[in-house]
């Protein structure tokens, strides 16, 4: 009898240490599991139906950051701009009655950078534009010239982008050249300058502007291109009254 004490004895000790043991290394991988990275995101990219919602990103940091859109825009918002270390933002949109859109969010820790892509689907899939006249004859002198549209992208008009065309002597056709019809980041403007050769002459002249204003600045602090170029908006083309 005392012999059969002892085995349940004994066993019962090594389940309690087994216990113990499994504790210990469930406790040890979740501490290994915590992230300390300086900044990181749960996804870069995420699709959305074309109903009104919300969805969460998480932030992976060891330190304050910030949160921006790449563009201005209307149909969604951000319950925080900044925030530190680990935690998430409510990426609120509303719903999509055009076609498809996308935005991205851009969180920023002095100079390091991370980008989630949000693309939302839409109602309309098959999309129209036609203009009512084939052809509209321009002033010589600065107007404006208004031709009418007709289109199924009445909830979408302001995500429209345009693009002009110009014709050699001899009536062939140049590549086309986009024109800005809504605010746009300076770096991404700057980047997507149709004319290869003043596209290149602007990229060298911001890295020599980033290059010395580092080198003269007495703080240290991180030069952002965004800092320097801000946002480029279009400007609107004034009535001229004809002689």
């Amino acid at each position: 009898m005392k012999t059969i004490f002892n085995k349940q004895k004994r066993s019962v000790a090594g389940v309690l240490i087994a216990l113990t043991a499994l504790t210990t290394a469930l406790t040890g991988c979740q501490e290994d599991f915590e992230l300390d990275l300086p900044l990181a995101v749960s996804a870069r990219e995420l699709s959305l139906t074309k109903d009104a919602g919300s969805t969460h990103v998480l932030v992976y940091s060891n330190g304050d950051w910030t949160a921006r859109f790449t563009r201005p825009v209307k149909w969604a918002s951000l319950n925080k701009l900044q925030g530190y270390g680990n935690n998430e933002i409510v990426f609120t949109y509303s719903a999509n009655y055009g076609i498809s859109r996308k935005i991205g969010v851009v969180f920023e820790k002095g100079s390091l950078t991370d980008t989630v892509m949000f693309s939302q689907a839409g109602a309309i899939t098959d999309a129209s534009l036609s203009f009512s006249k084939p052809a509209v004859t321009l002033l010589k002198s600065r107007s404006q010239i208004f031709t009418p549209i007709s289109t199924n992208l009445r909830y979408c008009i302001d995500d429209l982008e345009a693009s002009v065309t110009y014709y050699d002597n001899d009536g062939l056709p140049n590549d086309p050249v986009t024109v800005l019809t809504r605010a746009e980041e300076g770096a991404v403007f700057a980047e997507t300058i149709p004319f290869t050769e003043t596209r290149n002459y602007v990229q060298r002249v911001l890295a020599n502007t980033v290059h010395y204003a580092s080198y003269y600045n007495s703080d240290k602090n991180v030069i952002k291109l965004s800092a320097i170029l801000g946002t480029v908006t279009p400007k609107p083309i004034q009535n001229v009254a004809l002689p």
